[in-house]
């Protein structure tokens, strides 16, 4: 019984968790590219999806302003404390 309520209660936090961060896009006005780029290279213990990555990869491509703001959210990235990078 407490681990189905342990599940729930993880699934419940994850969802907050997600409609918090698309309120904070929203209201920041952030591009979909940099939403991807953050995605793909948030702390989770799973890596970014190969699908992730094409979609990433393929705006890149097509686009010299969302190149520019990717390239500028991953060296973002890069830039953090080592700490907050994803531990594999």
């Amino acid at each position: 019984m407490s681990d189905s309520l342990t599940g729930l209660a993880l699934k419940a936090a994850s969802a907050g968790k997600g409609l918090y961060k698309h309120g904070k896009n929203a209201v920041l006005n952030t591009s979909d590219i940099v939403v991807k780029v953050k995605e793909a290279t948030n702390s989770d213990a799973w890596g970014p999806s190969g699908t992730a990555m094409g979609e990433i990869s393929d705006i890149m491509s097509s686009s010299p302003e969302e190149r520019a703001q990717a390239l500028a959210m991953i060296w973002e990235r890069l830039r953090e404390v080592p700490e907050r990078w994803r531990k594999v």
